[in-house]
């Protein structure tokens, strides 16, 4: 039955085992910067720790959570309930256009990623380059395969050049990046490619379920920036040279997940107003456990 699953998760934490807490992300690029936000940790209070109803646990999906367009009190629906993508940010950019907000209002007028010119590219070559000749013959071969080189190169240039007008909204070499340096990558994901978040020690908490309870809380509340587009996007620079960065990667924290395949993998983003769970777990099993309010998205209180 039911009731004894809700007892087992209980029984786990009353016995400070919950250790480990697993969240949704993606395995795409993205930058390790947000546990710094994550670790605002809301004062101590009395300890809530709500459990996910286990009488969902069998019933259908269109059941179990509201429809894709269903009134949400903090994130406007997507329509539709998950968007796949295979590497290519034009497949998704709707996202941030429908999102809105300050995290993603600068997108449109960040510069695009300039193709360099044969000279120029050949000039930052050559002094990295030059050094590492042990011998003058291999010095002269050098400079003479250099020489060469604009005339070898031309049809490559003028290819390269097409395509950033024909990714004139996006990078020209982001769909690259995104492939050919990480969905086509067969060696560990999580060592090699996946990004996580680290947390810091928090010696206000006494107990491992105090330290994971505030943890999702604080999961919850930078979730609800991220997702609702009210986080500030990142800059760079100060005062009149102040620049925004591309907001791009905060798509994937979230309710997010790489698809593997064969060759090349794809990804998958979940529309936010759906979902309101975590996963936690522990030594094989897990755990589902909501931190947010199902209806109005609301984090939980600690």
């Amino acid at each position: 039955s039911h009731e004894p699953k809700r007892k087992l998760v209980v029984r786990f934490a009353k016995k400070d085992m919950l250790r480990r807490f697993t969240m949704s992300a993606v395995s795409p690029p993205t930058r390790r910067r947000s546990h710094l936000e994550l670790y605002a940790v809301a004062k101590r209070r009395p300890l809530l720790l709500s459990l996910s109803s286990s009488s969902n646990a069998n019933r259908p999906y269109s059941s179990t959570f509201p429809t894709a367009q269903k009134k949400h009190d903090l994130f406007k629906p997507w329509g539709v309930k998950c968007v796949e993508a295979t590497g290519d940010f034009r497949q998704d950019t709707w996202l941030e256009k429908h999102i809105g907000g300050p995290l993603y209002e600068k997108q449109a007028d960040l510069p695009r990623l300039p193709v360099p010119t044969i000279q120029d590219t050949l000039e930052r070559f050559l002094p990295t380059a030059i050094p590492l000749a042990e011998t003058d013959e291999e010095r002269e071969t050098l400079l003479q395969a250099v020489q060469k080189f604009p005339s070898q190169a031309q049809t490559l240039q003028q290819r390269l050049e097409q395509r950033a007008v024909d990714y004139k909204d996006s990078s020209w070499l982001q769909h690259w990046w995104n492939t050919a340096g990480y969905l086509q990558v067969r060696d560990s994901v999580v060592i090699n490619v996946s990004y996580y978040f680290d947390f810091c020690d928090d010696p206000s908490a006494n107990n491992n379920i105090q330290r994971g309870a505030a943890m999702l809380t604080a999961a919850a509340e930078f979730r609800q920036q991220i997702c609702s587009g009210s986080y500030q996007a990142d800059h760079v620079g100060r005062g009149d040279r102040k620049k925004p960065l591309c907001s791009t990667m905060y798509k994937y924290m979230f309710h997010a997940c790489r698809v593997p395949l064969d060759k090349e993998d794809t990804y998958r983003i979940y529309d936010p107003a759906l979902h309101h769970h975590a996963i936690v777990a522990r030594k094989g099993h897990f755990f589902k456990v909501d931190f947010c309010d199902p209806v109005s998205g609301e984090p939980l209180p600690l």
